[in-house]
């Protein structure tokens, strides 16, 4: 029985490790998401802890507020294309007439 606690007490002690680093990645995303998408989005990144729960839901594919694929996914997923098609036309000007 010994064995078996002290087994399961290294795990934790890895386990608690990977979690310390997921945490530590999805605060660094969530401060460059804040940077980069709070005033196209303040309701969702614009706050570090906003940031965080809704990278954590991206992450899950999950949102807890709504069925079926993940909305705050397919927000970001339009604000990406939206950007991208923006930042292509940003250096073009308009046709003559």
């Amino acid at each position: 029985m010994q064995v078996i606690v002290a087994g399961l007490v290294v795990g934790l002690k890895s386990v608690s490790y990977i979690v310390v680093l997921l945490i530590l990645i999805i605060y660094i995303a969530a401060i460059l998401a804040c940077l980069f998408f709070g005033q196209n989005d303040p309701v969702r990144f614009g706050s570090v802890a906003m940031s965080m729960l809704s990278l954590f839901q991206v992450t899950l594919m999950t949102c807890a507020y709504i069925e079926g694929p993940c909305v705050a996914c397919l927000d970001l997923l339009a604000t990406h294309a939206h950007l991208a098609q923006h930042a292509r036309n940003k250096g073009r000007t308009a046709p003559a007439r």
